[in-house]
């Protein structure tokens, strides 16, 4: 019987450190609210071959004048990051619904940089055939604020409209769901940016 009460209380722990956010720290954190995904979590093959690279904050600054014109939400990430990695194959699915419509999906891993090949096989393993980074500087402080991530706090969307202005954040600390990434992305496409 006692150890019947112990299995259920591990499972509820797992559950609760499933659903929390993480932190630069690695500390969880209140996360986003869960709901049902109303996408397919199977990738399709991949357009173009998964890659990752390490880059800083001026080369994203350079990656996101790029795209301008489009609409560009970014997804900031890590494998230490339960939460993070669960959302991650709705970014995926956005990405290959949306990108003939203007969005252009960007992901940060905020993993180490000596973590690459295990965030490239992740990354593989979901078919995200877009632009992929690695935070030069890692998880730490230096990361989120180079890279201007809300709170220091995982998961974490920036999404910007065609004129490259930020339109919208998703924060770890608020409750957000992937219907509310859905529609500001929707609304953002159709109102052309």
């Amino acid at each position: 019987m006692a150890s019947a009460r112990i299995v259920a209380a591990a499972g509820t722990l797992l559950l609760a450190g499933l659903l929390s956010g993480c932190s630069a720290s690695r500390e969880p954190v209140r996360g986003p609210e869960k709901e049902p995904a109303a996408e397919p979590a199977a990738a399709p093959a991949p357009a173009k071959p998964v890659t990752v690279r390490v880059i800083d904050e001026k080369e994203f600054a350079e990656v996101l004048q790029r795209h301008r014109g489009k609409v560009v939400l970014v997804d900031f990430w890590a494998t230490w990051c339960l939460p993070c990695m669960e959302l991650f194959p709705h970014t995926v699915a956005l990405h290959d619904k949306f990108a003939g419509r203007g969005l252009v999906v960007i992901s940060v891993s905020m993993d180490q940089p000596s973590d690459e090949p295990k965030v490239l096989k992740f990354l593989q393993s979901k078919g995200a055939a877009f632009d992929n980074f690695i935070s030069r500087y890692g998880g730490g402080s230096k990361s989120m604020e180079s890279f201007r991530v809300s709170e220091g706090t995982l998961p974490h969307f920036q999404l910007f409209n065609r004129d490259g202005k930020l339109h919208k954040l998703f924060v770890a600390s608020s409750a957000f769901t992937q219907k509310d990434i859905d529609q500001a992305v929707k609304e953002l496409l159709q109102a052309g940016g």
